[in-house]
This record gives structure tokens, C-alpha cells and sequence, in this order.
């Protein structure tokens, strides 16, 4: 799993180490929710991840009740995450996390193999309209150098903490945290968290 992280700081070419994959189309994970969490007076969605021919598709529908979650989705994007570089054993799928603010959509990324086990997460909250990235994070642990490695980024507070120290972001506008332009690596090409050879 050290080929991810390689991949995504955009050091080093890695070699890809994907080995199996659900066949295209098959779902990786589904949740449904309110943004707005428990109160529910929010929009009520449905998000399905799937695997597209190795890569991973995202779907968002949401609309007030059953209905608005039927027809074309509001979101469907391929590419935000990596699939490709999956091994044998991994496990790519969504998740709910609620927040002060709500509910939050978490895509889950994980896998293990002799270099150790890598997390990342990108979540997502429906916020003025816009499907947007509120956070990011990503770890490499249990690696047989000891060189673990973990960046996290806030991007509702403007702030990024890579290996126990924390930064601000750069200056950018709301836009710029849309879910839409968002993609594998994003973190590490935006400057928000450091190669991991860097440190």
C-alpha cells in the first residue's frame, strides 16, 4: 500500500500494485441520510459507490422524501478516489458520520500488505448548495521502517497537520472545495499535505 501514498504525493511514479477488482458496476457501498442529521430537515440522500472498469464512480441523489432519491442523480463523478491501486483484501466503501452540523458522507478507502495499513477518508457535506469537501485524511501505519505517516486536513478550518504539525491552507475560494473537482492525490498537488518522503 506504500505504492498509494507514492502515487499520490506525486514523487514517484509507482508501480501499480492493484491485483482484483469488483467486476464494473458492482457496488463498493451504499448509505442513505438527511444533511441536515438527526432534525432531518434537510435534503434526504442516497449515495452509491461502484466500481466502473477499475474505477471508482460516485452517485449522489437527494431531493425531500423517497421521490427525489429516484431518476438521474444530481452527482455522478468517476475518478475522486483511486480504485486501481486496491489490492487483494482492501475495501473501498461509504460511510455516515454525524457532526454538529450534520450529516457528513465519508469515502473509505483501506487495505493492508507487508508495507503496512493505509486509511484515507474524504468526507463530504452538502453545504450552500455545493457537494463539498469538508475534510481529508490519510495514514500509513505499522510500517516495517518505522517510518509511519499521517496528514489530516480540515478544510472548514482552513488548517492541515501532517506528521504533528499543523499549518494553514492557502487561500482559496468556496468553489475551490468542490466535491466535482476533487481527485486522487488532491491533498498532496494542492500543497495541503506533504510528500511522505519529505518527513
Amino acid at each position: 500500500m506504500r505504492g498509494i501514498l507514492m502515487a499520490f504525493s506525486g514523487v514517484l511514479v509507482a508501480a501499480p500494485i492493484w491485483v482484483t477488482a469488483a467486476a464494473a458496476g458492482a457496488a463498493l457501498g451504499e448509505v442513505s441520510g438527511n444533511w441536515a442529521g438527526a432534525s432531518g430537515q434537510g435534503f434526504d440522500f442516497r449515495a452509491l459507490l461502484t466500481d466502473e472498469a477499475g474505477e471508482a464512480r460516485l452517485q449522489i441523489w437527494q431531493g425531500m422524501g423517497a421521490a427525489g432519491l429516484q431518476g438521474e442523480p444530481q452527482f455522478d463523478v468517476t475518478g475522486i478516489v483511486y480504485r486501481d491501486n486496491i489490492i487483494a483484501g482492501g475495501r473501498q466503501t461509504l460511510e455516515l458520520a454525524e457532526t454538529a452540523d450534520g450529516t457528513a458522507l465519508l469515502i473509505v478507502t483501506e487495505g493492508r500488505d507487508e508495507m503496512g495499513e493505509v486509511r484515507e477518508v474524504v468526507t463530504v457535506a452538502f453545504l450552500d448548495n455545493q457537494f463539498t469537501v469538508v475534510a481529508y485524511e490519510i495514514g500509513l501505519t505499522g510500517s516495517p521502517d518505522g517510518n509511519d505517516y499521517r496528514c489530516t486536513v480540515d478544510l472548514a478550518a482552513d488548517t492541515a497537520t501532517a506528521q504533528g504539525r499543523t499549518t494553514a491552507l492557502p487561500a482559496r475560494a468556496f468553489e475551490d472545495d468542490n466535491l466535482s473537482d476533487w481527485g486522487p492525490g488532491e491533498a498532496f498537488s494542492r500543497g495541503y499535505c506533504p510528500s511522505p518522503e519529505a518527513g
